[in-house]
């Protein structure tokens, strides 16, 4: 699963959008155009950050020319807004769900802001709870995965810092359908992750 780190917008001269792209893991992006005025901006609308100064801000203005035909590290500098948002990203499974096999239970909680390789909930602990039903039994975690307190059917995971927790690999369940399970059982995994008002 690749991350998007951000959006970037590319406008020529008239204020027409020609083209987007997302940045790659380290930040870096292109577009490749001829000469002209163009303005690059990035996207924050709906994210929890923001530029960290007025200039360049959101968007930034540039001229390619014959004397200048590449031009690098047009950046952006970027910070947390105040709070942070936690919660359930996805679950999915990989593997045939069927009556006695194994597959696996991915769930991607924790803090949002770490799919964009940003970490706005540093130093915010709390605990992310996983109760499975239905005809299945958890087995063991993925390797990699944190260690759950166990409780009947319900898995509690304590985490000391959501910005240090990495949200595409904290929880991976080894899971056994049973061999009793029939065509339109359902097994149900709910998440709810808890931490402190802020």
């Amino acid at each position: 699963m690749s991350k998007k780190i951000n959006i970037h917008f590319l406008y020529d001269g008239s204020n027409n959008l020609i083209e987007q792209t997302y940045s790659a893991l380290n930040g870096v992006y292109q577009f490749l155009q001829p000469a002209g005025d163009y303005v690059v901006e990035i996207d924050t609308a709906g994210l929890q950050y923001i530029p960290a100064c007025p200039n360049p801000g959101v968007d930034s203005s540039l001229t390619i020319d014959l004397a200048n035909p590449i031009i690098s590290n047009v950046n952006f500098a970027l910070i947390c807004k105040p709070g942070f948002d936690i919660g359930v990203q996805s679950i999915y499974t990989s593997g045939r769900v069927q009556p006695g096999r194994s597959h696996v239970a991915s769930i991607y909680a924790g803090d949002f802001d770490s799919w964009y390789n940003y970490s706005c909930s540093s130093g915010v602990s709390g605990q992310i709870q996983v109760t499975i039903s239905g005809p299945v039994v958890f087995d063991s975690m993925q390797v990699g995965s944190n260690a759950p307190t166990i409780n009947g059917n319900q898995l509690f995971f304590d985490v000391v810092d959501f910005g240090n927790a990495n949200l595409s690999d904290y929880l991976g369940l080894n899971l056994t359908t049973n061999t009793t399970a029939q065509s339109g059982d359902l097994i149900c995994i709910d998440v709810v992750v808890t931490y402190p008002p802020h």
